[in-house]
């Protein structure tokens, strides 16, 4: 998901807290179905997302967006060249995560613009 460079970057960049994500009016949502972030992961694990867009508005497959980290690093063609995306969400079965811990921002668009936006941390084994 990340290289070696990027994850030693992120480890030395202070983070400051950080303000939470104030959600759009209207905006879709972003359902984690699978992995249960809860627990540890094992790797390889099955990725299941459900994209929600809300009445009147259907979501922007393409507008789909991943960033890993405090430093924002784009990782979203990595995710996308291994999974499956289409306007009911994101599914990636068998995906190789290296051990550590994560934090994701996921991002979808809908038809009327408005961004959904999911902060997802979890921890691989």
């Amino acid at each position: 998901m990340i290289t070696a460079e990027e994850l030693a970057r992120e480890k030395m960049t202070p983070q400051l807290a950080a303000s939470p994500i104030e959600a759009q009016s209207g905006a879709p949502t972003i359902e984690v179905e699978q992995p249960d972030a809860t627990k540890p992961i094992k790797s390889p694990v099955s990725v299941h997302i459900r994209f929600k867009p809300h009445e009147g508005a259907t979501i922007v497959p393409e507008s789909f967006r991943a960033k890993y980290g405090w430093l924002g690093i784009d990782v979203t063609d990595r995710i996308t060249a291994n999974a499956k995306i289409d306007s009911s969400g994101l599914v990636a079965n068998n995906a190789e995560v290296p051990a550590g811990k994560y934090k994701l921002t996921l991002q979808i668009e809908d038809s009327l613009h408005r961004v959904g936006t999911r902060v997802l941390e979890f921890s691989v084994l």
